[in-house]
């Protein structure tokens, strides 16, 4: 981890204690490059968003309520999920998402078929890639 992460996650614990979060709560973080989670200890998930392949949303039954949790798969098959709405940073998360990946519903377009019934899971695909990274078409340049 280089000095301008190790402040970043400094300064993000900080903010999270003004704001009354809880320390250790993850949360979402996402900007220009890609997006992740912060975790409690410090520590951090990170992901480009020329990984992402495929993000879906859909509801959990809470018992009282639904929550809309998103999981995304990334283009090695990884599966990095179990984002939610209740963390901090899923506003500006599913805010950006339309601006950085072409193609993404935007939250106006996904809320309705995510949350159309309650306490079912209405899973609804907001983004797929349809072409291959470039670097994935052009190979590896090893013989």
């Amino acid at each position: 981890m280089n000095l301008l992460n190790d402040f970043r996650n400094w300064f993000e614990r900080r903010l999270a204690a003004v704001r009354g979060e809880t320390p250790d709560r993850p949360r979402i973080f996402s900007d220009r490059d890609g997006f992740g989670i912060f975790g409690n200890q410090g520590n951090e998930v990170a992901v480009r968003w020329d990984e992402v392949k495929n993000i879906l949303l859909f509801q959990k039954d809470c018992f009282a309520v639904d929550q809309v949790r998103m999981t995304v798969l990334l283009e090695n098959g990884i599966v990095f999920g179990d984002l939610n709405e209740d963390m901090p940073g899923w506003k500006e998360l599913t805010a950006t998402l339309p601006n950085v990946l072409p193609g993404c519903l935007t939250v106006e377009e996904w809320f309705p078929k995510v949350c159309r019934t309650a306490f079912e899971p209405n899973p609804t695909t907001i983004f797929r890639r349809t072409t291959r990274r470039s670097a994935e078409v052009v190979g590896t340049g090893r013989d």
